[in-house]
């Protein structure tokens, strides 16, 4: 059973102050959905104490809101108040203000699976820095779903086709036109 940490409600602690480096953690996870401390520490390139000691304030201000399994490490999601922040930065829209967020219905499962393409989507980020390769596109979700239509004793068959990811690694050595490598 899944519990979600969102801090209490109104209450800011005293003496707390956003800084330049909060919002980039708020933006980090808005951007991966979903991340553990040690994805945000490489992340942002920051030690995993100083990470541990942000997200904490965060969490306990709403900027971020933790997902906790028993026996397992927390995973991080935007808070109510984060949204705010995204919206002020202009890094989302303002429909997202409006928004229901849900972290406290996400089954186990589901989370297990997503972690996994964060896992992925880090490792590309991180293995390309310092390249002259970058992640150039990273999609997810509904509009990625498609179908294919089959054929099975006579009875048209139209079946889902519904990948998890879509990425394009832009390679900018090579020139353009046969620099990008496209995956799903």
């Amino acid at each position: 059973m899944a519990s979600v940490s969102e801090g209490v409600a109104g209450v800011r602690t005293p003496g707390f102050q956003l800084t330049d480096n909060d919002r980039d953690l708020i933006r980090v996870v808005y951007e991966h959905r979903f991340l553990h401390i040690e994805h945000l520490s490489a992340l942002v390139n920051r030690s995993y104490k100083k990470v541990h000691g942000r997200l904490f304030k965060l969490v306990e201000n709403r900027f971020l809101a933790r997902i906790e399994f028993r026996f397992q490490k927390h995973i991080y999601v935007i808070g109510r108040v984060g949204i705010d922040v995204l919206v002020e930065q202009g890094i989302a829209s303002r429909e997202l203000i409006e928004f229901r967020l849900r972290h406290q219905e996400l089954k186990e499962l589901f989370l297990r699976h997503q972690l996994l393409l964060v896992d992925l989507r880090c490792i590309l980020e991180l293995a390309c820095r310092g390249t002259t390769v970058k992640l150039d596109t990273w999609r997810e979700g509904k509009s990625l779903w498609d179908s294919v239509v089959t054929w099975r004793d006579r009875e048209r068959l139209e079946l889902p086709v519904c990948p998890d990811v879509f990425f394009t690694l832009k390679d900018g050595s090579r020139p353009e036109g046969r620099n990008r490598r496209r995956k799903t």
